[in-house]
C-alpha cells in the first residue's frame, strides 16, 4: 500500500516525456480509445471501471482496497482462477488496457489498471478469501 502511494506520487510530477502520447496521431488516439472501450465493455464488469477510474480512488488504493472491492458477492466470480474462473482474463485485460492508456499518456489510468492486473494475477494463485 505504501509502495503504491510512493510510485503514484512520482507519476504526478510534470514530465514532458511521460505526459505526451508517443507517436499517436488523432486517428490513432481514436482507434486506441475504441480498443480500450471495447475491452472494458466485453470483459470487465461495469463496477470495476467506476472503481478503478474514480479520481478519488485511483492514486490512493492498494491491494487491501482491491481485495475488498473484488470480494463483494457480485464480483467474486471474477477472482477465480482455473478453467471456470475469470481472474486470468481480467488480469490480462487489465494489463492490456493499462498499456493502451500508457500509449495515450493517461498515467493515472495506466497505474490503476496495472495494479489491478497484478492483484488479479495474485488471485490466480491465492484465493481472495485468504487475502481479505
Amino acid at each position: 500500500h505504501t509502495m503504491a502511494r510512493v510510485n503514484a506520487s512520482r507519476m504526478r510530477v510534470n514530465n514532458p516525456i511521460l505526459d505526451t502520447p508517443i507517436n499517436v496521431n488523432a486517428q490513432s488516439v481514436q482507434s486506441i480509445q475504441e480498443v480500450i472501450d471495447r475491452h472494458w465493455e466485453y470483459v470487465m464488469p461495469m463496477q470495476a471501471k467506476t472503481f478503478l477510474l474514480n479520481e478519488n480512488n485511483a492514486l490512493h488504493f492498494g491491494f487491501h482496497q482491491l481485495a475488498k472491492f473484488w470480494s463483494s458477492p457480485s464480483l467474486l466470480e471474477y477472482t477465480r482462477g482455473g478453467v471456470s474462473g475469470r481472474a486470468g482474463g481480467v488480469c490480462g485485460v487489465s494489463l492490456f488496457i493499462a498499456l493502451n492508456y500508457l500509449k495515450l499518456g493517461k498515467l493515472q489510468e495506466a497505474w490503476a489498471l496495472t495494479l489491478n492486473g497484478a492483484f488479479m494475477h495474485q488471485c490466480l494463485a491465492t484465493p481472495i478469501e485468504t487475502m481479505v
